[in-house]
């Protein structure tokens, strides 16, 4: 009975050693970067087309922080544009 228990605490953990160790599919994690990179491509387009002065690669080459503070600026600017 004891020898039973062990076997299956055993069987146990080797399955949750070979489902850590396997490598994580489209759905997992991968996909979830490519989601986050998909969803920043959209971002940077919008924006691009919103201005209609700067380039998609101009956008790309900024830091993050001039990318969001440029992102900012634009939204206030189109906003106070369509209050008047």
């Amino acid at each position: 009975m004891e020898r039973a228990t062990i076997e299956e605490q055993l069987e146990t953990m080797e399955a949750e050693r070979r489902e850590r160790l396997a490598p994580k599919t489209i759905q997992g994690r991968d996909g979830v970067i490519r989601k986050l990179f998909q969803d920043f491509e959209k971002l940077v387009f919008a924006i691009a087309k919103m201005d209609g002065q700067v380039t998609t690669e101009q956008l790309l080459q900024k830091s993050a922080y001039d990318f969001y503070r440029y992102k900012q600026l634009l939204a206030q600017h189109h906003q106070a544009m369509r209050k008047r």
